[in-house]
């Protein structure tokens, strides 16, 4: 009697309920893609960031890093391999455009590798690699200008003012639209721009990028906890080497006749940290 109660119900009121089972179904599908997308995003990016071997740390002092300090905590134990790099905000423009804020980076060899979708990868200080979401192919073999407007120390960093673009990529660093903020122009990051280290004539670097021995999944529970196992570790030879640059300078500083220099300020930022 009850199933012929319910399935007199079912027919009397047929297309209510077809509609509450399509709703609960739609709901359930939902549900399911959302749970399955998160691995599969998860999963992508890992494999991604292993392929262009993506940094774990990225380090930043306010008195620049030396080649030392990047053998030094290469060596710090958890650490698979270190590199240096040099990073630089500035006005350019292409011909007769406006000017826009570019984030100029040196092309690395080992850590953080750019992806190549068109062209080539730059050979001579004049070249460079483009952001291809910020330009189309149609725009290789145009020349990038570095902008009047620019202050001075920006220029003092440069061996020039113009760059070819030979190539475009994509870059592990910037991992969404959005390139970041700036201190100049519009307050907006445009896009990247790689050259080649001997593009950039600075006496320190402006970064030292650091990879780890242990390899698990990004943006997991596992690599949260790698991380921050490796953390105190990288601090501590990031914090000893910035106060040996510091004691050096204060000595060259003394013996010139000048005055000290400012404390040093120095940051270990991680993946989740990364511009994009």
């Amino acid at each position: 009697m009850v199933f012929k109660t319910l399935f007199r119900t079912i027919r009397a009121s047929l297309g209510r309920y077809i509609a509450i089972l399509a709703i609960v179904a739609l709901g359930v599908g939902f549900f399911t893609g959302l749970k399955s997308a998160q691995p599969s995003m998860q999963a992508t990016a890992d494999r991604y960031f292993d392929a262009q071997q993506m940094y774990d740390f990225q380090l930043v002092s306010s008195l620049g890093l030396t080649s030392g300090d990047v053998e030094a905590l290469s060596e710090t134990e958890g650490i698979q391999s270190a590199e240096g790099g040099y990073r630089l905000e500035a006005l350019a423009h292409i011909g007769e455009g406006e000017d826009s804020v570019w984030q100029f980076l040196s092309l690395p060899e080992r850590i953080a590798l750019p992806q190549l979708t068109a062209g080539r990868m730059p050979e001579q200080e004049g070249e460079c690699l483009a952001d291809d979401s910020a330009f189309s192919e149609d725009d290789i073999g145009k020349t990038i200008t570095v902008s009047s407007e620019n202050e001075e120390t920006t220029f003092s960093q440069l061996t020039r003012t113009e760059y070819t673009i030979v190539g475009l990529a994509q870059s592990p660093r910037y991992i969404s639209p959005d390139r970041g903020s700036a201190s100049m122009g519009s307050g907006e990051i445009a896009g990247f721009l790689y050259l080649p280290s001997g593009a950039f004539q600075s006496d320190v670097y402006h970064e030292i990028l650091l990879r780890a021995e242990e390899d698990t999944v990004v943006f997991s529970d596992e690599y949260d906890e790698m991380i921050e196992g490796l953390r105190p570790a990288v601090e501590t030879a990031l914090n000893d080497q910035a106060q040996q640059r510091y004691e050096a300078l204060r000595a060259a500083s003394a013996q010139a006749g000048g005055g000290e220099p400012a404390q040093p300020a120095v940051s270990v930022l991680g993946l989740d940290s990364n511009a994009g």
